[in-house]
């Protein structure tokens, strides 16, 4: 095709734009690039649907990709669940061992565990970052060891040792058993 392109002699006129479009194409001189200019032109019909359906394929993997991340944007949204359920849980557990020990604690001691005692002492040892026994407290109480530094946790010591206290007294005088 491109020799008998070369064997036909036309001649004719061009613009500075034309020449340069011409230019832009492969070859030695200005013939070989006006022929692989037509060559490029006959091809493109087929070069342009072969590009169709390379977009067309490229489309459908970008929609699976899609589906694929949405498919686990889902499974991290459920691992992120059942690990929020278990910290949940293990919440609960350590709440409920908690509970126990102080009730635990409180009897041992021979004092009634009453809901506003679990409560404080709870909530003291959340404060304090530790288990409080019921010697902790009491010498909480009577050093006033945390009155200047942490006074929520000072007011905590001395509302559970009155209940304490105060348990003791109704057991000396027969009010509690």
């Amino acid at each position: 095709m491109s020799e008998e392109l070369k064997s036909m002699r036309i001649s004719g006129r061009i613009s500075e734009e034309q020449y340069i479009f011409v230019d832009a194409f492969k070859g030695k001189s200005f013939n070989d690039k006006l022929s692989n200019l037509l060559q490029f032109y006959l091809e493109y019909p087929s070069k342009h649907a072969q590009m169709e359906r390379e977009i067309e394929h490229l489309t459908e993997t970008k929609l699976q990709l899609l589906k694929e991340i949405d498919a686990l944007k889902m499974g991290k949204q459920k691992i992120t669940d059942a690990f929020q359920m278990f910290d949940r849980m293990m919440e609960d557990t350590k709440r409920d061992l908690s509970v126990d020990r102080i009730q635990r604690m409180i009897r041992h001691s021979g004092y009634c565990p009453t809901q506003q005692l679990i409560t404080d002492i709870r909530q003291l040892d959340q404060l304090t970052g530790k288990e409080n026994t019921l010697k902790d407290i009491k010498e909480g109480h009577k050093a006033q060891s945390y009155s200047s530094k942490q006074p929520e946790v000072q007011k905590l010591v001395d509302n559970v040792y009155s209940a304490l206290h105060q348990q003791a007294l109704e057991q000396v005088h027969g009010i509690l058993p």
